[in-house]
């Protein structure tokens, strides 16, 4: 506690262990933010790992579809798939405390551009995985509508939680 407060509470007669007191409560209160600043990141930074690792994961689940299903149907599939994912992934973000304005930007640009170039990659390589199989004649799929699909999925309900919250 600054020594001017201390000295202000002097005059509107606050005795010394009143304000030793105060002073504890108010050192002990800032210990407390200093702790839960450090474990929000924490939370954070571990969000976004296992998010990229979701990210990741949700992809190769893709693989099989990406075979069997064509067309309309593909793409709900997929965007169903993200949509899921990415409620998942709002949840974790938005219940942590004291996040700044550029870890918004981090999770809100990082992570779909991440999962973007992640489905963009997969859908190709069951592309090239499709035409080693020749005898299933499985057509290949466009990569860059998949990606786009799944992002429109996995970003969509953060927008809609920010539009709820208005």
């Amino acid at each position: 506690m600054k020594e001017d407060t201390k000295h202000k509470l002097r005059k509107k007669g606050w005795l010394e262990h009143e304000i030793d007191h105060a002073e504890r409560i108010i050192e002990a209160g800032i210990q407390k933010t200093k702790y839960k600043h450090g474990l929000d990141l924490f939370v954070y930074w571990t969000a976004l790992v296992i998010t990229l690792l979701g990210n990741i994961a949700v992809s190769f689940v893709l693989i099989p579809f990406l075979f069997m299903v064509q067309g309309v149907v593909l793409f709900v599939i997929i965007f169903v798939i993200a949509a899921l994912f990415g409620f998942l992934f709002n949840i974790l973000i938005k219940d942590i405390d004291n996040m700044e304005t550029h870890h918004h930007l981090i999770a809100g640009m990082f992570i779909p551009i991440i999962a973007v170039v992640n489905v963009f990659i997969i859908v190709r390589f069951s592309n090239v995985l499709a035409s080693q199989v020749a005898f299933l004649e499985i057509p290949a799929t466009d990569p860059l509508p998949v990606a786009i699909v799944y992002v429109v999925g996995f970003v969509l309900p953060y927008f809609v939680s920010k539009i709820i919250k208005k």
